[in-house]
């Protein structure tokens, strides 16, 4: 059985963790969108100015081809 103490400390816990993800959103919203075409399928989206793939597929696409030393696909346009 957990002490008053504890149980409290838990809740504080779960705010805190409420309050850094809506931090989180907010700070995201603030962030500059910019379009691109991806490095890899040459694909044109919408993102944040650091983002240069347009899917999950496409950056573990550019992972596999540097660990086996190819050159990054020219699909694309560059920034």
């Amino acid at each position: 059985m957990m002490g008053k103490g504890a149980l409290m400390e838990e809740q504080r816990e779960d705010v805190l963790r409420e309050l850094a993800r809506d931090v989180g959103r907010w700070a995201a919203q603030l962030r500059r969108r910019q379009r691109g075409a991806c490095i890899i399928c040459g694909k044109e989206f919408e993102g944040t100015t650091r983002r240069i793939y347009c899917s999950n597929t496409c950056a573990a696409r550019a992972y596999r081809r540097r660990k086996k030393g190819l050159p990054s696909q020219g699909g694309g346009e560059t920034r």
